[in-house]
């Protein structure tokens, strides 16, 4: 089809895969309503550890508006990390907090 080969699908895994990881970091140090240095390291461990992972097959941008500033217009690069955010936060939402896990085990 013309979508597979006008997709990088390596770099839209890799992108996808590293903003998960971000994401879902982040929604934790947020949902745990971190504050000072802990969030600061637990934000930037999250983008650190998404961004080595992202690398494997990718530039490791994990942001679109990055992507289009570099002038990597790929679809891969837009799509990966829109995709990954949305699953990395529903993630969260579903399988990390603890409020959310309990008020559905109430109903």
């Amino acid at each position: 089809s013309a979508i597979s080969k006008s997709v990088d699908w390596r770099v839209l895994v890799a992108e996808l895969v590293g903003t998960f990881v971000f994401t879902a970091g982040v929604a934790t140090a947020v949902g745990k309503q971190l504050e000072g240095a802990s969030l600061a390291l637990a934000v930037g461990f999250s983008l650190t550890v998404g961004i080595i992972v992202a690398s494997v097959g990718s530039s490791g941008l994990l942001n679109p508006a990055v992507a289009v500033g570099l002038h990597s217009y790929s679809l891969a690069y837009i799509v990966g990390p829109l995709v990954g955010g949305v699953l990395g936060m529903a993630f969260y939402k579903h399988v990390l907090d603890a409020d959310s896990t309990k008020s559905k085990k109430r109903r």
